[in-house]
Formats: structure tokens, C-alpha cells, sequence
């Protein structure tokens, strides 16, 4: 899980960057390609495969209240 800005940059914020910095530009890449234009919105989640990581995917969303918290949880408790 990564949670990053609401433009899905990557390159922004201290966790987003170290994770690009390790699984590779691919993910940005990924995650540029499956989330629709613009901003994301509170709570939803872009999936990218592990990169050069060992993980299979990495789950990105953007939180800024409590109610996007629920959201998350609620949709990875649907699945």
C-alpha cells in the first residue's frame, strides 16, 4: 500500500519516492496507464505490478480523512 499525492506523482513525497527509487520507473509508468486522468479521488486505489520489488502489486491511493480510510478497507474487504 502506498499512499501518495492526488496526482499519483510518484516522485512527491518521501514514501512515493523511495518506492519509485526501488521498484523502477515501471510503476509510474503502470500506474499512469490504469488510473483515469487527473486526480484520484480520496480512497480509490491504482494497482501496479511489484516492479523490481518482490511483491506481485502495489496498491496506490491518496487519504486525507478518515472516511478515505473506510473506503480502502472496505473495498480490500469486498475482494
Amino acid at each position: 500500500m502506498n499512499v501518495a499525492s492526488r496526482n499519483l506523482d510518484l516522485k512527491r513525497g518521501a514514501a512515493s519516492s523511495a518506492l519509485l527509487n526501488y521498484a523502477g520507473k515501471k510503476i509510474q509508468d503502470e500506474v499512469n496507464a490504469n488510473k483515469e486522468s487527473g486526480n484520484i479521488d480520496e480512497g480509490e486505489i491504482v494497482v501496479s505490478s511489484g516492479g523490481n520489488l518482490q511483491c506481485k502489486e502495489i496498491y496506490h491511493t491518496t487519504l486525507w480523512r478518515k472516511q478515505g480510510l473506510a473506503r480502502v478497507i472496505k473495498q480490500f474487504k469486498s475482494q
